[in-house]
């Protein structure tokens, strides 16, 4: 059975620590569809010895798992898969230096923005490590859309009236009684993309 997830959130340091490596990252993203080791070296051309070695660091992390066997030369080779398609390292892993945007006074800053963006990955990781532990769901809500403005002003106006109305929408909804939600909204120019995206 594939148990491979969507989404894996690395909050463990140590766990960090063994994926953020340029190979072991080729390795992860080699290993989204089930491979030994020595099919994973032939594929990238790599020396079978090194990939064995890297991908044992990642199976002990949890990083990847084995998901079968099959038979090749004589031999089994066993089956390894990343725990998850897609890997995001949570803020927490970074320790006492992770980021903290109440400490950031310019709300319009790019600073702010990351982390605020930080920080909703960070509550979002204890979310899902909370509803695992309890075998319940959580409630959320993710919208993402691109709007493209004709001038500055332009765009200076759509802020304001974002603003305005998020501020309307909450004081409307607002009960000092009900369940504690965060809100998060961010409207930043989108980078130019590169040759290898």
């Amino acid at each position: 059975m594939n148990t491979t997830e969507s989404l894996h959130i690395i909050s463990d340091p140590a766990q960090a620590a063994t994926a953020l490596s340029d190979l072991r990252l080729r390795l992860l993203a080699g290993l989204r569809t089930p491979n030994s080791a020595a099919g994973l070296a032939a594929s990238l051309g790599l020396p079978r010895q090194k990939v064995n070695y890297h991908v044992r660091k990642l199976e002990a992390s949890g990083l990847i798992r084995k998901v079968g066997e099959r038979q090749a030369r004589g031999f089994t080779e066993a089956l390894m898969q990343s725990r998850a398609a897609a890997f995001v390292v949570d803020p927490d892993a970074m320790g006492p230096v992770n980021t903290n945007s109440r400490a950031i006074k310019d709300r319009t800053s790019s600073a702010f923005l990351a982390s605020a963006a930080a920080g909703v990955v960070r509550d979002v990781a204890k979310l899902r490590r909370q509803a695992d532990a309890s075998g319940q769901r959580t409630a959320t809500l993710g919208m993402e859309a691109e709007v493209r403005f004709r001038t500055p002003e332009v765009a200076k106006e759509f802020s304001e009236a974002l603003t305005s109305s998020v501020a309307a929408l909450i004081a409307t909804y607002h009960d000092d009684e009900g369940k504690p939600f965060s809100l998060f909204t961010g409207l930043y120019q989108k980078p130019r993309s590169t040759h290898h995206e």
